[in-house]
């Protein structure tokens, strides 16, 4: 197997069974866009203003407070209140937005993910934010 880096090691190509695969190269890879994928392209771009960085949602919308949904639908709150920062983050900290997309397979030997899509796409460092489904315990009239 043959590997080519660019300078920035931000895009590779992988020569393999006489089979020329391209997969875009990310420094900073961010699967989950909620709170701790914002928090974490601000945290980064403290640190690093020119590194690659993609966050990965299997929703299509920016990130948004989901505990303000009720309130926005009580009409006690504008949409544009539901959102954790200004549309424009992304643009203006140079993130790649991947919304709309789910990963499907995240391979640690190659540092690669794979997308419903079916793009693979490389990384350098990796945050899972994914967040978490709470646990209701069991009481009686919860089905009600």
């Amino acid at each position: 197997m043959i590997i080519l880096l660019n300078w920035q090691r931000e895009k590779i190509i992988q020569l393999s069974d006489n089979v020329m695969e391209y997969i875009e190269r990310i420094k900073y890879l961010i699967i989950g866009n909620s709170a701790g994928g914002i928090g974490a392209i601000e945290a980064i771009r403290e640190v690093d203003n020119n590194g690659t960085i993609s966050i990965i949602s299997d929703e299509p919308y920016p990130a948004y407070s989901r505990p303000l949904i009720s309130d926005f639908l009580a009409g006690k709150q504008t949409i544009d209140k539901l959102n954790y920062r200004a549309a424009d983050i992304y643009k203006q900290n140079d993130i790649k937005t991947i919304f709309g997309n789910r990963v499907t397979n995240l391979n640690l030997d190659n540092n690669t993910v794979l997308l419903e899509s079916g793009h693979e796409l490389g990384w350098d460092k990796l945050l899972l934010a994914t967040g978490g489904t709470p646990i209701v315990p069991p009481m009686e009239g919860r089905e009600a």
